[in-house]
């Protein structure tokens, strides 16, 4: 009885040796550390993770690069299309301000030759009426007649300035007059008729308006409208 208690007593001894060694066995086996193959292999595989990573940011930051470069050159494309359209219309209102103001200065200026035109063609009319109207009124009408030995020589009216003398309105008459110059004017020829031609103390005299004048030619005026007479006589008077 006793020995079937003892190995019953081993027995189980045994079974519960054998499974605290199982037990101690499995709970090494978990909290046993990684081999160095399984290191191996794991590293690769974190390796290829980071380099699969590094790679995806490398192509996100090549890319957000690009997009960015892309969008610089746009917006830089886009202002410069600006920039020359701003220059093209500034040229283009230049250009127009220009072609008005060289149209104003031709207007102008063809405003100013007409104006300049018209004022030359009225100009010498009126400065024309001025100086014939003061000319006209300078002017004396003198009827004069210039008779020689039974013959005249001139019968007519002549044009003299204001202040002319008897002697002036003979010659206005454009005969061929002998005669001495001086302080007073003597006439002693008139159209190749000379004192003492016909007889001893012939010679020219003359009258105003019907009336024997004696005084020098040269110091007796006329007025508008006068009428003077140069005679030949043979009489003395």
């Amino acid at each position: 009885m006793k020995k079937s208690v003892g190995i019953v007593i081993a027995l189980v001894v045994t079974v519960l040796t054998i499974g605290t060694a199982f037990a101690i066995q499995h709970q090494v086996s978990q909290n046993q550390p990684v081999s160095v193959q399984e290191r191996a292999t794991a590293k690769p595989s974190s390796s290829e993770s980071t380099s699969s990573s590094d790679h995806s940011e490398v192509e996100s930051s090549q890319q957000s690069h690009k997009r960015s470069t892309q969008g610089a050159a746009k917006r830089s494309s886009s202002n410069m299309r600006r920039r020359n359209a701003k220059r093209a219309s500034t040229v283009k209102t230049s250009k127009a301000n220009k072609t008005a103001k060289t149209t104003d200065k031709q207007v102008n200026s063809k405003r100013r030759k007409q104006t300049n035109t018209s004022s030359v063609a009225i100009t010498p009319k009126a400065s024309s009426v001025e100086k014939k109207t003061v000319s006209q009124d300078k002017k004396l009408t003198i009827t004069l007649k210039v008779s020689g030995y039974k013959k005249t020589f001139f019968n007519d009216r002549v044009k003299v300035k204001k202040g002319s003398s008897v002697f002036d309105v003979l010659q206005a008459s454009k005969l061929k007059i002998d005669y001495q110059n001086g302080v007073v004017v003597y006439v002693s020829g008139v159209n190749g008729l000379k004192q003492n031609d016909i007889k001893s103390g012939s010679g020219w005299k003359y009258r105003v308006n019907g009336k024997f004048i004696d005084k020098p030619a040269n110091l007796k005026k006329v007025k508008n409208h006068d009428s003077v007479h140069w005679y030949f006589t043979t009489e003395g008077y």
